[in-house]
């Protein structure tokens, strides 16, 4: 009878595997882009600024995720796309650089006299794997 019990304990029990994971790194750039960096595009509708960021190679524009944030006058990074003040601040990238532009948020606000005053940008590269 006490074999019989152990054997149905033992068979509940299941091999439990651990399973190692390498963990990614992430890089994150940080800079400031005075007002003088950006340029006027559009007719003076918009402004905008082109970074050279060679962290972003082929491997990189394939494979990871490159997020662009701002700081604004409140301290605090705001993630892109984002409206701030009536602006709309976004960006695109490709191998080698981002370029980031900000236009008035309701597409009619006419001309942008002066380009945005300083801003720090943080650039985050996170790494990923393809499934």
């Amino acid at each position: 009878m006490i074999a019989l019990v152990g054997l149905v304990g033992m068979s509940g029990c299941k091999k439990t595997e651990i399973i190692e994971r390498e963990i990614n790194s992430n890089r994150t750039i940080i800079s400031e882009l005075p007002p003088s960096a950006w340029r006027s595009i559009n007719n003076g509708q918009g402004w905008e600024v082109e970074l050279n960021v060679p962290e972003i190679n082929s491997d990189v524009f394939e494979y990871d995720n490159v997020a662009v944030h701002l700081m604004f006058e409140d301290e605090i990074y705001e993630p892109l796309t984002t409206v701030y003040e009536g602006v709309a601040y976004r960006y695109d990238y490709a191998v080698g650089n981002i370029l980031i532009d900000a236009k008035w948020a309701d597409g009619g606000g006419g001309a942008m006299q002066t380009p945005p005053p300083t801003r720090w940008v943080k650039i985050i590269l996170s790494e990923s794997r393809e499934i």
